[in-house]
């Protein structure tokens, strides 16, 4: 569990989070995220097929595609310059993880 284990509700309860989040983390990595993290995971996962290609590989997510995975999940509009911002981090870390593999 991302959370770290035992009983969802008892994670979700410890975490101050709601359990429906907890439960979709199952099944991702083992890390700890912050509750204020965790619309920004979410959209992220949400991202995850929408991959720019080149001919040199993945370049970065598709942004056209975000404003309606952010209709979709209705994220407030007052979270979503925050969540970009994230998004961006994480597309980051992501795009330096697949170029160290491929070397």
């Amino acid at each position: 569990m991302i959370l770290g284990g035992g009983d969802v509700e008892e994670e979700a309860r410890k975490r101050g989070m709601p359990v429906e989040m907890v439960m979709a983390a199952e099944g991702y990595a083992d890390c700890l995220v912050f509750p204020d993290n965790w619309p920004t995971v979410m959209i992220f996962r949400d991202m995850m097929t929408q991959w720019r290609v080149g001919p040199g590989g993945v370049c970065g997510l598709d942004y056209n595609v975000l404003p309606m995975v952010f209709r979709l999940r209705s994220v407030p509009r007052s979270e979503r310059t925050d969540i970009f911002d994230g998004l961006q981090v994480m597309e980051s870390a992501a795009l330096e993880a697949i170029r160290e593999q491929r070397q």
